[in-house]
């Protein structure tokens, strides 16, 4: 990402040498009379872009990381309830379970009551940690998506008056990164559904 940023600040410098062109078309066009527009210009819209990929694409990714985590928590929960569920005998036959429970020692059904009560309550703490996570990616992803939709409506319209294909290309190459925001939300998130589902079931 930091090098497509530094291809496309420095492009127009290398294709339209002399000609004054910018990065990011803007508007309204440079006016005459101040001195280092241009120049200022070029280095605010290069910083800027260059700046906006790394926050933004560090947010994303930290908090892809942190459903990642959350996931991985939900599955050893799942196996730590699954090992208890065969401990009890849940997987064999009646008869051959309530043998295990009857020839079972005292201490082994404290352990294992123990065990049960370490796994609910890790449950509600990763419960816990999922609702601050759902209250604080809540307004940062809403605006997240918002900024990606409109800055990719915005990139199509412009493409659609621009008779440069360097400029196409360009845009082109940009168009997969808002998709790259959307997927790590919805793959993390649904990565967490699913492991949810798999905990319920193990209980």
């Amino acid at each position: 990402l930091t090098a497509l940023c530094l291809i496309w600040a420095l492009s127009p410098v290398v294709v339209h040498p002399g000609q004054r062109w910018l990065p990011f078309n803007h508007f309204p066009l440079e006016p005459a009379p101040l001195p280092l527009y241009y120049e200022l210009s070029y280095a605010v819209q290069s910083a800027s872009s260059l700046l906006y990929i790394q926050v933004s694409f560090g947010v994303d990714f930290f908090f892809t990381v942190v459903m990642i985590l959350i996931t991985e928590q939900l599955m050893i929960l799942n196996a730590r309830l699954a090992q208890l569920h065969l401990y009890a005998g849940g997987g064999k036959s009646r008869a051959a379970a309530t043998r295990v429970m009857t020839t079972a020692a005292t201490e082994d059904r404290d352990e294992m009551y123990e065990e049960l009560c370490h796994c609910i309550d890790t449950h509600k703490d990763i419960m816990r940690l999922i609702s601050f996570l759902d209250s604080v990616m809540n307004p940062i992803v809403l605006t997240q998506f918002t900024l990606s939709v409109m800055a990719a409506c915005l990139t199509l319209y412009q493409q659609t008056y621009s008779p440069d294909g360097n400029s196409v290309m360009k845009s082109a190459s940009y168009l997969p990164t808002p998709g790259i925001q959307v997927f790590v939300y919805c793959w993390g998130a649904h990565s967490i559904m699913e492991q949810g589902e798999a905990v319920s079931a193990a209980a």
